[in-house]
């Protein structure tokens, strides 16, 4: 009982660490001064949902200057912890070509690594099946292969 207790307590937790990120985006985003400079903060320690949220508000120019290498920076930081949406906002940014090289192998690489993780809502799958439409057999294999190699980090 106190094993189940213990697990649904650290879920909550990543609940509440998600929220209190999102509300300090939402702030800073507005211009709150302080929100932005707790979160880029949060986001320098390694938390995957202020990286993210960080990425967010540069992609979107909202309280921080419009900047796509930064907001793919961030996203970066994020997808490398095995963040979901930091991994679908870099396979995005790699597919367009914002903030970095556009490359298919790379963004296939990124929305592949969570389609194996998403809710059961099926988008990344779907993300995925529209990338390999513009790409060759040969480039989906290597997309693959880096997918299987990857190795979550620690985010710092």
């Amino acid at each position: 009982m106190a094993k189940i207790i213990a697990l649904l307590l650290l879920g909550l937790g990543v609940t509440l660490a998600q929220q209190s990120m999102s509300e300090l985006a939402k702030s800073a985003g507005q211009g709150d001064k302080p929100a932005l400079q707790q979160l880029k903060t949060h986001a320098e320690q390694g938390e995957a949902y202020a990286q993210l949220n960080l990425g967010l508000l540069y992609s979107r120019g909202e309280g921080v200057p419009k900047d796509f290498m930064e907001a793919a920076a961030w996203y970066r930081r994020a997808a490398e912890q095995g963040n979901y949406l930091g991994q679908m906002k870099l396979s995005g940014a790699y597919s367009k070509g914002e903030g970095v090289p556009k490359d298919a192998v790379t963004a296939y690489m990124w929305v592949d690594l969570a389609a194996a993780q998403e809710p059961d809502d099926g988008f990344a799958k779907a993300q995925r099946d529209l990338q390999a439409r513009e790409m060759t057999p040969e480039q989906i294999a290597e997309a693959q292969r880096r997918s299987r190699e990857f190795k979550p980090s620690s985010g710092k």
